[in-house]
């Protein structure tokens, strides 16, 4: 356990990408991962059958995008606790522009996400820099976000994203998974499209007990981590022609995604 500080922490997460769990920056016993982890989306495939018919694609840069994800926080003691900010980094995936139609998939695996990296605060200002958050409360909310989130035995976060129009200010359609839930919405974004490049740029929210993640809680909930996570994203892909056209004479799908829990889908 780590010492005690002066200022009570909570923090944790989404996905970002974002969702995400959250945490604490009390330690807690980690959960014993299953004897053998699910092996990462394979999104290749469909994207070269893509670009054989026709489609133009593109492929994710993750030097040039950036996802992060907020985390408030919530209670009658809130105020001892602090706002945390969570990156999402190591993001692969493609899009594909149609006549019609555009989708773009990505994922990432979960031990990705970065616990308020003290540059990150420092460019997001004052609200995010007057706390001075060790490297161990750091190491001790990641530890805590990866056990909330069950990491071990849901390691990839997945969005399977569709756009529903051709103006600038778009609406896409968003299946998000994790924690081993699906759920649908609807998110607000301004796209670029263009012959070398697509950005994407916006925000929405999600709530972690939509996907079965229980917010962390202290003092019997007067110090808890707030329930909605906020997702603020800016993602470039840039033009990609496929090294290896030989299986364009067999068409392949998009690899299958969970359908969405209507019951329980988050629609923003």
């Amino acid at each position: 356990m780590p010492r005690a500080h002066p200022k009570l922490h909570a923090g944790g997460l989404l996905a970002t990408m974002l969702a995400l769990g959250a945490a604490g920056c009390a330690v807690q016993a980690p959960r014993k991962p299953p004897a053998t982890a699910l092996a990462p989306p394979s999104l290749t495939a469909a994207y070269v059958a893509a670009a054989c018919t026709g489609k133009r694609v593109y492929r994710f840069s993750d030097t040039d995008s950036r996802v992060l994800v907020f985390v408030g926080k919530a209670g009658a003691l809130s105020g001892a606790g602090h706002v945390h900010v969570v990156t999402v980094e190591r993001i692969r995936g493609f899009a594909a522009l149609g006549s019609r139609e555009a989708k773009a998939d990505l994922v990432f695996p979960v031990t990705a996400m970065r616990v308020d990296p003290p540059a990150v605060r420092s460019a997001l200002g004052a609200e995010y820099t007057e706390a001075d958050i060790s490297a161990d409360q750091r190491s001790g909310t990641r530890s805590n976000m990866l056990g909330a989130l069950d990491a071990g035995r849901y390691p990839w976060v997945r969005l399977a994203i569709t756009r529903t129009d051709t103006m600038p200010e778009a609406s896409l359609q968003i299946r998000l998974v994790l924690h081993g839930q699906t759920r649908a919405f609807t998110a607000p974004a301004t796209l670029q499209t263009g012959a070398s490049a697509i950005v994407a740029s916006g925000s929405f929210a999600i709530l972690q007990s939509d996907f079965g993640i229980e917010p962390y809680s202290i003092l019997f909930g007067a110090l808890r981590v707030e329930d909605e996570l906020r997702i603020r994203y800016h993602l470039v892909f840039h033009r990609w022609h496929p090294p290896d056209t030989t299986s364009c004479s067999t068409p392949l799908l998009t690899p299958p995604i969970s359908p969405p829990n209507t019951a329980t889908s988050a629609a923003l």
